[in-house]
């Protein structure tokens, strides 16, 4: 919880709101790199007889015959596809939007409102997050728990703050005011 100095007298103040990711910075975190190639720049290259990298050449000679490129390479590739970066980043907001529900409301239990609750949210069956939530990195955990302890910590500050509530629905309704209104 922060604290503020009013004259003589500390007093506590809002608890601080975990930081918003964006899109570069999720990707970051993760330690992911944006899908590598680009299906339709490659055939355009292809159509255009431009010269080709050599990943863009695998991948081509990948897609024509799997079994041809294993035995010259030596390389195999592992079962099933690997993880793109959407669905990568997906299931990270997925497992934040699980942490934030767990921390803000508690007595929910996770088969019969949490998990159902989240995975309906993204599309998914409720075995998908928790596959999902098993496979999560412990440090991205560790992440994930304290910014939804942050976030539940400055709710519950906002509940018992009445002004803030008022203040909250202020704004929200400034909002919406501002969305109706044409833009000039």
């Amino acid at each position: 919880m922060s604290w503020r100095k009013v004259g003589n007298v500390v007093k506590a103040g809002a608890p601080p709101l975990p930081k918003r990711m964006n899109e570069k910075e999720r990707l970051k975190r993760l330690g992911l790199t944006p899908d590598v190639v680009d299906r339709n720049a490659l055939a355009i290259a292809v159509l255009r007889g431009d010269e080709l990298e050599k990943h863009e050449r695998m991948f081509i000679a990948r897609l024509l015959s799997p079994l041809l490129v294993e035995k010259i390479t030596g390389q195999t590739r592992g079962r099933g596809r690997p993880t793109t970066t959407a669905a990568a980043m997906r299931d990270d907001e997925m497992a934040e939007l699980y942490f934030n529900n767990r921390k803000l409301y508690p007595k929910k239990k996770h088969k019969e409102e949490r998990a159902p609750f989240v995975a309906k949210v993204y599309g998914v069956s409720v075995s998908y997050l928790d596959k999902v939530l098993k496979k999560l990195d412990p440090v991205r955990r560790a992440v994930m728990e304290a910014d939804a302890k942050a976030l539940a910590e400055f709710w519950a500050w906002v509940r018992k703050w009445p002004k803030a509530m008022a203040v909250m629905a202020e704004i929200d309704a400034r909002l919406r005011q501002l969305k109706r209104s044409p833009r000039t």
